[in-house]
């Protein structure tokens, strides 16, 4: 019998082998440079593009470890998804954006004395007929592309901080808060969402246009797709948007769609109440038209930081917005922030009960 023993360990220590060469070469593929995705073949994907037609993977070209982090996630989970690009906030496009919000907004009374009232704020009426419609969108509003496109005016535009509500600012001031303040990386990172979301508005194809926008710090929780399975079924139709990520706002305070007798799933969806953070996010494609008619209004365009655009319009009742609790993809926070300066990112941590990176980056 000591002979069939030492057999086994030997055995097992062979195959321990061979599994951490594999271990190794994997990553050794996904860190490579130039970076590249791993290929995979068709038939070891997951049936993920049955729920979603889409998966955008909103992304700076130059973040190459952040792309590697995602290639493992995508490749752990068998999914597959697009990058997109994002707007480094240091282009001149960004510029040029500020430029022709401040002109808006002198226009409309703001940065002027204050005796001077600013223009009554309304949402065009044909918001929805164009949500429904099939008719190509642009980008931006005629008025917006206009002003983004002339020669600004030579004068010091005021600093500009973030609005509230549907049109409400604030004069600035050095003690506001960065949060307050609707800096280049802001802009950036607005533009970088809205060209996404323009591609699904704009998806004329036979299928619905269902679509999943993701960014590129995120961990997911290893059954993702088999709960997002069984949450789906229970949307109305006419949903617009669902946050499968959110953070700084409790969800569960929205009426849930199912009893929790009735759910065979650890998350549950809600009514959205008031969800922030755009790091995973559903659109319908009529959804996406909505939003996108929304973001790229003059008076409402570039206006705040873009997950403070979606609170809002869901919390006033101008997207129709549901939210899965427990969040099933957080953000990760082990890398810089794009956004805010200096950290990882906000105080907002989040939790996964079972995620693929389990809270540490995969090396």
């Amino acid at each position: 019998m000591p002979h069939l023993k030492t057999f086994y360990r030997k055995l097992l220590a062979l195959l321990a082998c061979f599994s951490l060469s594999g271990t190794i070469l994997f990553f050794s593929q996904v860190t490579s440079l130039p970076w590249k995705p791993l290929e995979f073949s068709p038939e070891s994907t997951l049936h993920s593009m049955d729920l979603f037609d889409l998966i955008y993977v909103v992304s700076l070209a130059n973040r190459l470890s952040r792309r590697d982090d995602m290639e493992k996630l995508r490749h752990a989970l068998r999914l597959n998804w697009q990058y997109h690009d994002a707007l480094p906030a240091n282009d001149d496009l960004v510029l040029r954006i500020s430029n022709s919000v401040s002109q808006i907004r002198l226009q409309h009374g703001y940065g002027i004395p204050q005796h001077q009232a600013p223009s009554a704020f309304a949402w065009p009426d044909d918001i929805d007929k164009l949500a429904k419609s099939r008719k190509e969108l642009d980008l931006w509003s005629s008025d917006f592309h206009e002003l983004l496109f002339q020669e600004p005016p030579r004068l010091p535009y005021p600093p500009l901080t973030c609005a509230r509500n549907n049109f409400d600012i604030t004069s600035y001031s050095s003690l506001l808060r960065e949060h307050f303040i609707l800096t280049p990386p802001r802009i950036a990172c607005w533009h970088s969402h809205l060209t996404a979301i323009q591609k699904i508005a704009n998806n004329n194809s036979d299928r619905p246009g269902v679509a999943l926008i993701l960014e590129d710090d995120v961990d997911m929780e290893v059954d993702i797709v088999s709960q997002l399975s069984q949450l789906w079924p229970t949307l109305p139709a006419d949903w617009d948007i669902v946050f499968v990520g959110h953070c700084w706002s409790d969800e569960s305070l929205g009426r849930p769609l199912t009893p929790v007798e009735d759910t065979f799933s650890a998350s549950r969806l809600f009514h959205s109440t008031r969800p922030k953070c755009t790091h995973a996010y559903a659109l319908s494609r009529v959804g996406a038209r909505r939003l996108l008619l929304h973001l790229r209004y003059p008076l409402f365009a570039y206006s705040r930081a873009i997950d403070q655009a979606f609170a809002w319009l869901v919390e006033s009742g101008r997207l129709k917005g549901f939210s899965v609790v427990p969040s099933l993809i957080i953000q990760r926070k082990v890398a810089s922030s794009d956004v805010l300066i200096g950290g990882v990112g906000s105080k907002w941590k989040d939790s996964l009960r079972n995620g693929v990176f389990d809270g540490q980056p995969l090396t």
